[in-house]
């Protein structure tokens, strides 16, 4: 029995089709894979960011209160020597006691832990690094009404982008920070800059130099009908985020 050609060709075709219709979904199925994958371990970045974020505000918080429970101690020995005509050994004793106190002092102190944690950890790692670092800090505490959490989120993240971009400039090319937070009777506004390197300049719109993060700032500044801008001016790099006040969520 001779097979039609006709029909050998058709089966032939379908068959063709049918193999690459399949290669096609396989193929679409193994991208989407790779890329839940990816977005998993970003994910799982972030939230291990957040955690260590957040854990720092609850440190710097115990050492507060660690601080205070101090420098009551302090203060009622020296009373005591005083009491007793001591007074030889009061020198002594401040000095050692102004130099721990200097150790777990946050550098800055608005009455905000987050700011004044976050802030205070930055400068230091910045001059550490001989990164120059500057604040203009002015705020009223009553009109920061963003939780904590999420606000460790917004500040962290945008201060650990200025670090590391930073540590991506050549010295002597000027590496710095400038950070000013301010409040008025109607948002919560956050202006933080930093210099750039020139390869950073040039991948302007990768997500490196974007700044990794960036979605939960823009997610979280959206949760409080805010608004997260960045732009690039010469050798700076620019982000705003805008909270207002007096927003229930």
């Amino acid at each position: 029995m001779v097979s039609n050609p006709f029909s050998l060709s058709f089966i032939g075709s379908a068959g063709l089709l049918f193999i690459n219709v399949v290669n096609y979904y396989l193929l679409d199925n193994i991208l989407n894979v790779n890329r839940l994958q990816k977005e998993k371990e970003q994910l799982n970045q972030q939230l291990a960011f957040q955690s260590t974020k957040y854990q720092q505000i609850s440190t710097a918080y115990r050492n507060t209160r660690s601080l205070m429970h101090d420098t009551k101690k302090h203060y009622f020995y020296i009373e005591e020597c005083v009491k007793k005509g001591n007074y030889d050994v009061i020198e002594d004793y401040l000095k050692k006691s102004m130099e721990d106190i200097e150790q777990s002092y946050n550098r800055i102190n608005t009455g905000n832990l987050v700011i004044d944690a976050f802030v205070s950890n930055h400068m230091s790692i910045a001059e550490k690094e001989n990164i120059e670092f500057r604040t203009d800090i002015q705020v009223s505490l009553s009109n920061i009404q963003i939780d904590d959490y999420d606000f460790s989120i917004i500040l962290g993240n945008l201060l650990d982008n200025c670090l590391n971009a930073c540590r991506e400039i050549q010295v002597p090319a000027p590496r710095q920070i400038e950070v000013s937070i301010r409040t008025t009777s109607k948002e919560l506004l956050l202006h933080i800059s930093n210099t750039l390197s020139h390869q950073a300049k040039e991948h302007e719109k990768d997500e490196m130099v974007h700044g990794y993060g960036i979605t939960n700032v823009e997610n979280i500044t959206l949760k409080y009908y805010g608004t997260y801008v960045y732009y690039i001016e010469r050798d700076r790099y620019h982000a705003i985020v805008s909270i207002p006040c007096n927003i229930m969520i």
